[in-house]
């Protein structure tokens, strides 16, 4: 394997120039800042193409996990001290049904199996904690803590900025914690850049105690189709350490996609346009990102290596015809020093037969 500059070029024997803006063509690496192209031999085009293949597939599984049970409505939990504050103010009441039995899958999918220490705090005019400390995820605390979610009603307004306090309070005073997980479904009662810069001065580590670290704050969307209460949740999580995710009961659709996705061996299958907003969660968005990336690095492979095979037929026919024996020459690079080409020639050649 060879590494070539990243910048224009000329191409030996027809002199013509590849210019960097065809970057994305051709296989490249950062190299300490600096991007280098590529040149593949044969053989180490084959062995990238089975290594991108195994980490797609690793991709796929990994995908199929966070679409599946409490991870695709709530994502997954990463902290073992977690305190959950669930809105249940009057434009929840739609959802409320929903919101309870996916609470309840959450507690025995995530919290009791992974030993996650927990309290529940549901907040509309007014905030109420469940237990007045966390609890250890047993039969028994689990249990109870379904009883309590299940009497659970929607009504009212959202006092965000006062349940915040209270979980700032509750770390501080009370017992510490890894993580808040806010369950919302639109914006605050006050201004969000005024809760925004509440937060911020709530979030900080005080000077008093062994608290060496900002607490995470991670958001979840519920059934909110709200562009300015997403972008509100996603900006409270991303300040604050944590991690936003938005939920979704359209997983029939993203799980089909998701599917077809897989199933396309050309890579030309692109992204449905309708289901990215419900993709929006970072872990999700995060994971999709990589899925994108090694689609088009094996659609790379796959044309370079069409274009090694044609050149390959090419210099057997010349030999055929000159009445000369020539061994296979395994020192053929494919590059962007060896080939000239667009970005649309290289999109129509990447249609070629999956060889």
């Amino acid at each position: 394997m060879l590494v070539g500059r990243h910048d224009t070029i000329t191409v030996p024997n027809i002199k013509l120039t590849s210019s960097a803006r065809y970057c994305s063509v051709f296989p490249s690496i950062n190299i300490k800042g600096s991007i280098r192209h590529l040149q593949l031999r044969p053989r180490e085009l084959d062995d990238y193409r089975q290594r991108c293949e195994a980490v797609l597939r690793r991709y796929f599984k990994r995908m199929q996990w966070l679409l599946n049970g409490s991870r695709l409505i709530f994502s997954t939990l990463i902290h073992k001290r977690v305190l959950i504050l669930v809105d249940t103010s009057g434009s929840m009441e739609p959802y409320i049904e929903f919101l309870k039995k996916e609470l309840a899958t959450l507690v025995w999918e995530q919290f009791y199996p992974n030993r996650i220490e927990f309290n529940f705090v549901q907040f509309n005019d007014d905030y109420q904690i469940w237990r007045d400390n966390l609890v250890l995820p047993n039969e028994d605390n689990c249990h109870e803590a379904i009883a309590w979610i299940s009497t659970l009603k929607a009504n009212g307004n959202t006092c965000s900025e006062r349940v915040l306090k209270f979980a700032f309070e509750f770390h501080h005073s009370t017992q510490p914690i890894d993580g808040i997980y806010y369950i919302s479904d639109g914006k605050p009662d006050h201004s969000t850049s005024y809760l925004l810069e509440q937060v911020r001065l709530m979030n900080t580590i005080q000077s008093n105690t062994t608290d060496t670290k900002r607490i995470s704050i991670n958001t979840i969307s519920f059934c909110c189709q709200d562009i300015d209460a997403n972008q509100f949740l996603k900006q409270l999580a991303h300040e604050n350490n944590g991690r936003y995710h938005r939920s979704t009961n359209n997983s029939r659709e993203i799980h089909l996609f998701m599917h077809r996705l897989q199933q396309d061996k050309t890579y030309d299958l692109e992204l449905d346009e309708n289901l990215l907003p419900e993709l929006d969660g970072d872990d999700i968005k995060r994971l999709l990102k990589e899925i994108v990336k090694a689609r088009l690095y094996l659609k790379q492979a796959i044309t370079f290596r069409s274009l090694y095979n044609q050149q390959d037929s090419t210099i057997k026919s010349s030999a055929t015809t000159n009445g000369q024996q020539q061994q296979q020459d395994e020192c053929i690079l494919i590059g962007p020093a060896r080939v000239p080409m667009t970005e649309a020639w290289f999109n129509r050649k990447s249609t070629n037969l999956y060889t």
